[in-house]
């Protein structure tokens, strides 16, 4: 099983705080679960609200069971820590890790602010 630890910074804390060290092994112990599942027809599907970050609704069986998986990896994670994983997770799972790869490591467009 590919390690997928460290390709990218979830949580923006910095590579080495404890926070970011869960997150990453939320999104390894995700990824282990979606690659066993690949053959099955997994339906994640979940959502987030407007405005507010930290609640991820799980609106199917498969993406409850994923939930359990990454938690059961950091069993204090913030719902914070919990949506970006997850995020991250059903992009992987829909597009390919590949894909996320590609996503996760181009390089960051500047905002306008910090060109002046």
């Amino acid at each position: 099983m590919e390690n997928i630890k460290n390709i990218y910074e979830i949580s923006g804390f910095g590579k080495n705080t404890s926070y970011e060290k869960g997150c990453q092994k939320m999104l390894q112990a995700g990824f282990e679960w979606i690659e066993k599942n690949k053959k099955k027809k997994t339906k994640l599907k979940g959502h987030s609200y407007k405005h507010i970050y930290g609640i991820f609704e799980l609106d199917t069986k498969e993406a409850r069971e994923l939930s359990k998986v990454i938690v059961k990896a950091e069993p204090e994670c913030t719902g914070a820590m919990h949506q970006a994983v997850m995020q991250h997770l059903f992009f992987i799972a829909k597009e390919g890790l590949e894909k996320w790869k590609e996503e996760v490591t181009k390089p960051k467009k500047k905002k306008q602010e910090d060109e002046k």
